[in-house]
């Protein structure tokens, strides 16, 4: 799943997760990166475009190769991502000659901050709200169209993870091998 921060994308996963068939392994880049204290990481924050923030692109790199490593080994995965332009290359080198099913999850920039005031300070680091009103917002969703798409302002939870479930059972992944061949031009 691709979306800005407080799209939905964890909500969705963490009810997607158990109604997958086959099973899905399932971790999110959030807790990947608790792998590091929080004064580690301390060094590492700054804007969620990430081209100034080595040590993010260093953590992200690892868990696409820690993601292809299970596909590699038989694992049916579940992701969420925020993929700008400024890091598809991450993830084409990734996923490279494996199938990838693109589900985009959107909503409005005003309900994504409400969401994002409304999260309990824990959920952010150092209890600090990101700041969404940023041209990334948008730029996360500038590779093109999806193989799913869902809005959260206008889907229940329910309705958002039934469309996906639908989706993937109908229809051949093909949106991340056009973004790939798109960069090949």
């Amino acid at each position: 799943m691709n979306g800005a921060p407080s799209s939905g994308k964890t909500t969705i996963a963490r009810a997607l997760w158990p109604v997958l068939e086959p099973p899905h392994w399932y971790r999110s880049l959030d807790e990947f990166r608790k792998g590091y204290t929080e004064e580690a990481w301390d060094r590492g924050r700054g804007p969620w475009s990430a081209q100034t923030r080595p040590m993010f692109l260093m953590l992200l790199a690892g868990y696409l190769g820690s993601l292809r490593a299970m596909a590699l080994a038989g694992h049916h995965i579940l992701s969420e991502s925020v993929i700008l332009p400024a890091n598809l290359g991450l993830y084409r080198s990734a996923f490279e000659g494996l199938e990838v099913f693109v589900a985009g999850v959107r909503c409005p920039l005003r309900v994504a901050e409400e969401r994002e005031r409304a999260r309990a300070p824990s959920e952010r680091h150092l209890g600090v709200p990101i700041d969404l009103n940023v041209p990334e917002f948008e730029l996360v969703h500038a590779q093109g169209r999806y193989d799913v798409e869902v809005d959260t302002s206008l889907l229940t939870l329910d309705e958002a993870v039934a469309r996906i479930r639908v989706a993937l059972a109908r229809s051949s992944p093909r949106t991340f091998a056009e973004w790939s061949a798109s960069a090949a031009t």
